[in-house]
């Protein structure tokens, strides 16, 4: 997510969207994102939480697919919406998945060593996009390589047992 959340008005503003209007589309972005939280958070009691972070996780790759390679105003909106929404279910989702893959017992140890793995991404992720930035003038390469991540996720999740 560093790569791409902290650099999503950037990117939207070089691919010309107004720096009055992008506040908005931020703003959509992060409400969509409660949504998803909200929704995704629901339906992973229905269908598993496994299944509900695999849509989840691809809903992101096509949204982020959608604003580097369709930057029209558009499409733009609605790859936002749509970031926004499936963005926000990981919060909700992350530990679920967690917990239906190993169970209560190690949760907190598994939790802590997934969260303190995470914050190498904290640090690559802004690297990665303002560097991609740096090199081409656009966030494109730096997006899609948070995607083909997102994807590869997707994969391995689809190739897991039942736990």
């Amino acid at each position: 997510y560093s790569g791409v959340v902290p650099q999503v008005a950037d990117h939207l503003i070089a691919e010309g969207m107004s720096r009055n209007t992008v506040p908005f589309a931020i703003s959509l972005l992060a409400s969509f994102g409660i949504v998803g939280k909200l929704s995704f958070g629901y339906l992973s009691e229905r269908y598993t939480a496994r299944r509900m972070m695999m849509i989840s996780l691809s809903g992101q790759v096509v949204s982020i697919a959608l604003m580097v390679v369709f930057p029209t105003p558009p499409i733009t909106w609605m790859a936002v919406s749509l970031f926004g929404l499936f963005m926000g279910s990981y919060g909700a989702l992350i530990n679920l998945v967690i917990q239906d893959r190993f169970g209560l017992k190690n949760f907190g140890s598994i939790s802590g060593l997934i969260m303190m793995a995470s914050v190498v991404s904290f640090f690559v992720g802004p690297v990665l996009a303002g560097r991609s930035y740096d090199v081409t003038g656009h966030y494109a390469t730096g997006f899609i390589v948070v995607a083909v991540m997102f994807a590869v996720a997707v994969v391995i999740l689809s190739r897991l047992d039942a736990p």
